[in-house]
């Protein structure tokens, strides 16, 4: 939990927290807490909400403004990590590749925020 709080105040700016009532229920994606009614993914800065009728059956809704102040989120960035993995790395998924098997050839800085924070996006 502690490193879930450092994170989120860590990012505070860049990725959005816009009011504390988002800062209260705000989870990342990677360790989702049952209650938690918005999640975020720091690696493509996408914010989404769990919809379904339990926590291991449902899917994740993009959401683009804060559901309690109404502020606009940032950009999200999974187009803009592909195109970077392509572009700068020539690393392109391959045509049936499982997505855990992509994701071993990725580069450490490309699975975290570190990616598009160096790049000032």
């Amino acid at each position: 939990m502690a490193d879930t709080l450092n994170k989120e105040i860590y990012c505070s700016d860049a990725c959005g927290w816009c009011c504390t009532s988002l800062r209260y229920f705000i989870t990342f994606r990677k360790n989702p807490e049952p209650g938690r009614i918005v999640l975020y993914e720091p690696v493509w800065r996408e914010f989404s909400s769990p919809i379904g009728l339990s926590q291991d059956n449902g899917v994740d809704v993009s959401i683009h403004f804060c559901p309690f102040c109404g502020k606009a989120f940032p950009e999200e960035l999974e187009d803009k990590w592909v195109e970077t993995l392509m572009n700068e790395l020539g690393i392109i998924r391959k045509e049936n590749e499982p997505y855990e098997e992509f994701k071993k050839r990725v580069p450490p800085e490309f699975q975290s925020d570190e990616w598009w924070r160096k790049r000032g996006l």
